[in-house]
């Protein structure tokens, strides 16, 4: 029989929503780390997302879709920072907006759709800066890859235990992965918090602001 090294220790961990058999979550874990790929469902058992990580970062291929099955977006992650294309759709499957990222800047053209397909705007980015205009920081406020829903901390009961706010350690896996679900669930700006605040754990010097 094959063991996995203690050193390589490989954990799964199921948050379901409350009062249900229905899964709202899967995520995986690599020595305490979220590592692989993390599913996130709608409450009526649709994909909701499709979540790649590297030692608690997003790294690769990430992927969400709307609750009536119809993909909503896709972007690629490199060590927590987009790269590549990102393209987004609407819940009928129209196309709304594309264009490119290097090391988490927009760089390239990005472009708007109107619901006939014809486009919208088009804009021009280089290393995190619009070109042709004046010089606009790249800070996307509308642009969440993941929708806010109506769900309030604390409804869940796997999402109350210890909220790590003052709390320096790396909390363990389940409680980690309840935390995780509900910040996706709060929407992406929530998601990145959460991963960032992981990062202030390991880090005392760092604030924690989750």
């Amino acid at each position: 029989m094959t063991q996995t090294p203690k050193n390589d220790k490989k954990q799964t961990v199921v948050v379901k929503y409350p009062e249900s058999t229905q899964e709202k979550s899967t995520t995986n874990f690599k020595n305490g780390k979220l590592h692989g790929l993390a599913t996130f469902y709608h409450k009526n058992g649709e994909k909701k997302g499709l979540v790649n990580f590297k030692d608690d970062e997003r790294h690769g291929v990430q992927t969400c879709w709307h609750e009536n099955g119809q993909k909503k977006g896709e972007v690629n992650y490199k060590n927590a920072e987009k790269n590549g294309i990102a393209v987004y759709w609407d819940d009928n499957g129209k196309k709304q907006k594309d264009g490119h990222y290097i090391d988490g800047k927009k760089d390239g053209v990005f472009t708007e759709y109107h619901e006939n397909g014809e486009k919208k705007s088009q804009e021009s980015w280089k290393d995190g800066v619009q070109q042709g205009t004046k010089p606009t920081p790249d800070v996307e406020q509308n642009s969440s890859l993941y929708p806010s829903l109506s769900l309030q901390k604390g409804s869940n009961e796997d999402n109350q235990k210890n909220s790590k706010e003052n709390n320096p350690e790396i909390p363990d896996t389940n409680t980690k992965a309840a935390e995780i679900t509900l910040a996706y669930f709060d929407g992406d700006h929530a998601f990145q918090d959460f991963l960032s605040a992981l990062q202030a754990r390991k880090n005392p010097t760092q604030k924690n602001n989750f």
